[in-house]
C-alpha cells in the first residue's frame, strides 16, 4: 500500500462489488498496516471482511504456499496431444480434438454424400471411355 488511506479502501470497495471473490492488500509499513486492517474492520460488513486480507511483505510468501494449487480444467473441445510415434523415420505426434456427437453424424452424412458422388463420377467415366 503507497496510497491514502482512503483512496486503499475505495480500492477494496470497488473490488468487491466488481465481484472479487478475494481482496489482497499488500503494506511494507506496519503503521500503515495496522490503520489498514482497523478501516477494513470497521468499515466493511463481516461478509466483505471474510473477503478482503491486509498483509505484510513478509506475510505475502506464506500466504501464497498456504492456497490449494489451482485445477487446471481442460475446456471442452480443447485439444490432446496424442504419444508421438515413428512414420518412416519422422517423429509424427498427432492432436485430436473431441467432436460432439450430433457433429459427428452430420460429418459422417457430408463424407457419405462425398464417396457417393465420387463413385458416380468413376462410372460415369468408366462408361464414356467404353
Amino acid at each position: 500500500m503507497t496510497n491514502t488511506l482512503e483512496y486503499e479502501m475505495k480500492n477494496v470497495t470497488k473490488c468487491l462489488r466488481a465481484g472479487v471473490s478475494q481482496v489482497l492488500v499488500l503494506s511494507v509499513d506496519s503503521e500503515k498496516h495496522r490503520r489498514l486492517s482497523a478501516a477494513v474492520a470497521n468499515l466493511l460488513s463481516p461478509e466483505e471482511q471474510k473477503q478482503v486480507s491486509c498483509l505484510m511483505k513478509e506475510e505475502f510468501a506464506h500466504f501464497l504456499d498456504s492456497l490449494p494449487p489451482p485445477v487446471v480444467q481442460k475446456p471442452l473441445g480443447s485439444a490432446t496431444e496424442g504419444k508421438a510415434k515413428m512414420v518412416k523415420g519422422w517423429k509424427v505426434r498427432t492432436n485430436t480434438v473431441p467432436t460432439p456427437q450430433e457433429d459427428v453424424s452430420q460429418v459422417e452424412k457430408e463424407l457419405a454424400a462425398t464417396l457417393a458422388e465420387n463413385l458416380r463420377r468413376r462410372k460415369t467415366k468408366k462408361r464414356e471411355k467404353k
